[in-house]
């Protein structure tokens, strides 16, 4: 099937192939066990871990603002979603990318992500790292100027002395 949606392919397109139902992972590991002609929990232990950071239960196909569209193979589907990125953009995108990275940026990273990727939401970890990141670069009365600044309450260069001690 991965063959057939590359030759259907233009270009740019992403593609959902419907595999058929799902597998759970223990009746694929049991599978693989007997068929090696062991038994599971006696030759082989089957140990459950739990989820490590980063992963999830379930996949999202797709996003609110995408849909799947029919292709000239029934199991193969194409996502048209709203947000589309011509060639220069996609460059200027990966420059700043670029740009960032050689900072070693997080903050700025997670606002450009953000951009790019509204339903995109950092863990807690990240947003750790990247607040411990700005709060250690920041020059004395930074942060809280910023901070009163994205509150529109008023535009401050630096915060007062008698608030930094």
């Amino acid at each position: 099937m991965f063959l057939q949606a590359f030759a259907i392919g233009k270009g740019g397109e992403v593609f959902v192939l419907d595999m058929g139902k799902p597998v759970k992972i223990v009746d694929l590991a049991t599978n693989l066990i007997l068929l090696s002609g062991l038994q599971p929990h006696r030759d082989i232990k089957i140990q459950f871990t739990g989820l490590r950071p980063g992963e999830k239960l379930f996949e999202e196909l797709n996003l609110h603002d995408e849909h799947l569209a029919a292709t000239s193979h029934a199991q193969i589907k194409s996502y048209n979603g709203s947000f589309q990125l011509n060639a220069k953009q996609m460059r200027a995108y990966l420059h700043e990318l670029q740009r960032i990275s050689d900072a070693q940026d997080i903050g700025r990273l997670l606002v450009l992500l953000k951009e790019l990727i509204p339903e995109y939401n950092p863990g807690s970890q990240l947003l750790q790292a990247a607040l411990s990141t700005q709060l250690s670069h920041a020059e004395p009365g930074a942060i809280l100027s910023t901070a009163v600044q994205a509150r529109g309450s008023m535009a401050v260069g630096h915060a007062p002395a008698k608030l930094m001690n």
